[in-house]
């Protein structure tokens, strides 16, 4: 997440520095890193989806909250929509992504409220186990943890990340960087197959006196290596 920073910092400040000229490049620079991203986040939804943890919320950008400029709110998504279970949408920070899954939160703060929103009373959990159907756990509808019950016992959720085993946590945790990796591969492959544009070092001009002009380099050869 850290070079998404670096890198979408770079690139700002290359487009401001080198003005229209460079504008397109930024646009290019800005797609790819998009893909990259949603291609590393697709790699935890999938894996997690396969492992059966419910996944709340699958962003490219941040969806952070976003000040007041006048009466105008700005908005903290570009769009958003609810298919299923799960929250798609593109988030307003555009320097990374995540997948928001149940009873994983990488913020230490929320580490008590994560653990709350996976407790579930453990006939409920039972009954899922045996069934397979989906159950509510203590969650409401804007994912705060509910009120506990007294002389109720909590197991905790199976379809939680943290209600899975080891190897299963190990594997979505990993399959981003997996899918990256996949993703590298396949258009490298692509990209030797067909080739790329490329644009052949030819030489403009010389100053007259410079060592160029003195080596008799004339406009149109070509530079083959240095």
């Amino acid at each position: 997440m850290g070079l998404y920073l670096v890198v979408g910092a770079y690139l700002i400040g290359a487009t401001l520095l080198g003005g229209l000229s460079s504008a397109g490049n930024f646009a290019q620079m800005a797609i790819g890193l998009g893909v990259v991203i949603f291609v590393h986040e697709l790699g935890h939804f999938l894996v997690a989806k396969a492992c059966g943890v419910k996944c709340e919320k699958f962003y490219i950008g941040f969806d952070v909250p976003m000040p007041k400029i006048g009466p105008w709110q700005i908005p903290s998504s570009i769009f958003k929509f609810q298919y299923g279970e799960t929250l798609y949408g593109l988030g307003i920070i555009p320097l990374g992504g995540y997948v928001k899954m149940l009873g994983q939160d990488d913020n230490p703060a929320n580490a008590e409220k994560e653990a709350e929103r996976t407790r579930v009373a453990k006939s409920d959990a039972s009954d899922a186990d045996d069934s397979g159907s989906h159950h509510q756990s203590v969650t409401d509808v804007n994912l705060e943890p509910a009120p506990l019950k007294e002389n109720v016992d909590y197991d905790l959720d199976p379809r939680s990340y943290t209600a899975k085993s080891v190897p299963q946590r190990m594997a979505i945790i990993s399959a981003g960087v997996v899918m990256n990796v996949i993703f590298a591969v396949v258009f490298a492959t692509i990209a030797y197959r067909y080739g790329v544009p490329y644009t052949p070092a030819v030489i403009g001009g010389t100053v007259p006196g410079s060592p160029a002009w003195q080596a008799n380099i004339q406009p149109g050869f070509q530079v083959l290596r240095v």
